[in-house]
């Protein structure tokens, strides 16, 4: 089974002079994939983007078949995101990478 549940092609975004996407794509299937990078890697704004809360510049996106910002009520019903920062010291210690 191929089944692509996001699909994310050529997004660009700018707060202001930070260009915080440039041109960014990628696929996702069914698999359990993590999100990691330094900080104003722009982790934050593609999964508002994914989500729905906040619309690209330019570019196109589909998860689970839906349009974000068009269907963004239903796909957030379907979904779930969770943002959490680190609760114990060894966590709080470790790099990204790690």
């Amino acid at each position: 089974m191929n089944e692509k549940i996001a699909v994310v092609r050529e997004i660009f975004k700018r707060y202001g002079k930070i260009q915080a996407l440039r041109g960014l794509s990628f696929e996702v299937g069914r698999e359990i994939l993590g999100l990691v990078g330094p900080n104003g890697a722009g982790k934050t704004t593609t999964i508002r983007i994914l989500m729905g809360l906040t619309k690209p510049d330019k570019g196109d996106v589909l998860v689970l078949g839906l349009n974000p910002w068009k269907d963004g009520h239903l796909l957030r019903i379907k979904t779930g995101v969770l943002h959490e920062k680190p609760q114990f010291p060894l966590l709080a210690s470790l790099f990204w990478r790690e």
